[in-house]
């Protein structure tokens, strides 16, 4: 083998490698939550109908997410044991704010 056919392998080598490493980073960030990507709608796929508008942490093992849909939102309790549904609010108009009542507490289920 020359030198030259060397080097191209050397390359081509080294850039399978650093491609095979950002997938692997990506795939661990996207496990833990930290990155969020999709292969679907990067191309051209359909809009998003559910996202996560926060999330609260209560233990370690348990937190509050407030997701929201095309046309409600849902406050989902999660815990080691699975995910709850506590209270669906719908939507009133184009305001998107929550209908709940003053003052009512929506934790007492």
């Amino acid at each position: 083998m020359s030198n030259e056919s060397i080097q191209v392998m050397q390359r081509g080598a080294a850039a399978i490698l650093v491609l095979g490493l950002l997938f692997v980073l990506l795939w661990t960030l996207r496990r833990r939550g930290v990155a969020q990507f999709s292969l679907n709608r990067a191309f051209g796929g359909g809009a998003r109908r559910l996202s996560v508008v926060e999330r609260l942490p209560l233990t370690s093992q348990h937190s509050l997410f407030l997701v929201e849909t095309t046309d409600q939102l849902l406050l989902l309790g999660s815990s080691p044991s699975g995910i709850n549904l506590i209270e669906t609010v719908g939507r009133k108009g184009p305001s998107s704010s929550p209908s709940w009542p003053e003052g009512q507490a929506h934790l007492e289920r």
